[in-house]
């Protein structure tokens, strides 16, 4: 059996967050970021390049937060290398680096704590939502789970 889904798949991501407010308690912060995104599984391995937006209103204290996470997820350029079994299936498939406009929006909840006065940790579990809104492709389950570590400057 083909293995599609796993802990293959990793998101390198960099980026700046502010709270709009400034405040302990209610607060939103907005965030923007650029994404590196790895895959690795029997049909392909893959670099997607691309960016993010996030607005998480909620509660943020000293020390913890947690807030509704209301995202935008999207990507410009992928570069793909087609494995063995694919390129059985499909040998005219050619290996190389395209224009994307890959485009999920999100819907959930983040959770995180401080562990020092400048790293947090976090968790994020959210809905994934297709821009069309149409069905999903039969590789890409419809939520999303990530672990966070940040470092305030």
């Amino acid at each position: 059996m083909a293995s599609i889904l796993g802990f293959s798949s990793w998101d390198l991501t960099g980026g700046v967050s502010v709270r709009a407010l400034q405040t302990p308690g209610f607060d939103v912060l907005c965030t923007l970021d650029l994404r590196l995104e790895l895959a690795r599984n029997d049909v392909h391995s893959a670099v997607a390049y691309g960016y993010g937006a996030a607005v998480r209103p909620g509660w943020f204290q000293d020390g913890w937060f947690a807030a509704l996470d209301l995202a935008v997820r999207g990507s410009f350029a992928v570069s793909l290398t087609h494995g063995a079994a694919y390129r059985e299936m499909y040998p005219e498939v050619r290996d190389g680096t395209y224009a994307s406009d890959h485009l999920n929006l999100f819907a959930g909840l983040a959770l995180g704590f401080d562990i020092e006065d400048r790293v947090l940790i976090g968790a994020r579990f959210a809905w994934r939502f297709a821009h069309t809104f149409e069905s999903y492709a039969p590789y890409f389950t419809p939520y999303t789970l990530d672990v966070d570590i940040g470092v305030r400057f």
